[in-house]
C-alpha cells in the first residue's frame, strides 16, 4: 500500500508529464484528473479540504474530480461551483456502470 506522500508525488509527476500538452494547448488539454469522495458538509469545510489538496498538488493542469453523490447532488454542484470562484478546477466524475461477466 502507498501512502499519502506517495500518492500526492505520483499526481505531480502525472501532471508534470502532461504539462507540455497543457501549455501546447492553451490550458485546453493535458489535465490530470484525482478522483475523490466529497467532503462532508457544510460547505465551508469542504472548500478547505479541496483547497487543502488543490494546494498540496499545486500544478495548474490538476483536475479534481468528485465520486457522484447520489444522496446529495445539490451540495455536489454548489461545492464545484464554489471551487471554481476560488481558481480550482473541480467536477462531478462520470459514473460508471457495473458490468456482469
Amino acid at each position: 500500500m502507498i501512502g499519502e506522500t506517495e500518492r500526492i508525488e505520483r499526481v505531480q509527476q502525472a501532471c508534470d508529464d502532461a504539462a507540455w500538452l497543457f501549455a501546447e494547448s492553451g490550458g485546453e488539454d493535458g489535465f490530470v484528473p484525482v478522483v475523490i469522495a466529497i467532503p462532508a458538509p457544510p460547505l465551508t469545510n469542504a472548500v478547505s479540504q479541496v483547497r487543502n489538496l488543490w494546494d498540496t498538488i499545486d500544478r495548474p493542469n490538476l483536475r479534481i474530480e468528485l465520486l457522484p453523490n447520489v444522496n446529495n447532488p445539490e451540495f455536489a454542484d454548489l461545492l464545484v461551483r464554489e471551487a471554481e470562484v476560488q481558481g480550482m478546477r473541480l467536477g462531478i466524475a462520470k459514473r460508471r456502470g457495473r458490468h456482469r461477466a
